[in-house]
């Protein structure tokens, strides 16, 4: 497995997305990438990932289940706000 370091030292979301999707799909392969200095946000902003997982526990399901497993892990670190 391997998993693409944030580039802010301290990175309370970054870590929590990378220790979350390692316990829920013990992935072949994880990537994780702050892209939050991409978007309109202060410096050091944890609101925009890529995320890449490859695991097993994917191979029965479509592509939108998928998505739908990853967003449900996590579920505290993407925060909706109208």
């Amino acid at each position: 497995m391997s998993t693409t370091s944030s580039t802010v030292a301290d990175a309370p979301v970054f870590h929590s997305i990378v220790d979350k999707l390692t316990v829920t799909f013990a992935p072949e392969h994880l990537e994780v990438v702050n892209e939050s200095y991409k978007h309109n946000v202060p410096t050091g902003s944890e609101t925009h990932f890529k995320v890449t997982v490859v695991s097993s526990m994917f191979d029965d399901h479509k592509l939108i289940a998928r998505h739908r497993l990853v967003n449900n892990a996590l579920k505290k670190e993407i925060k909706y706000k109208p």
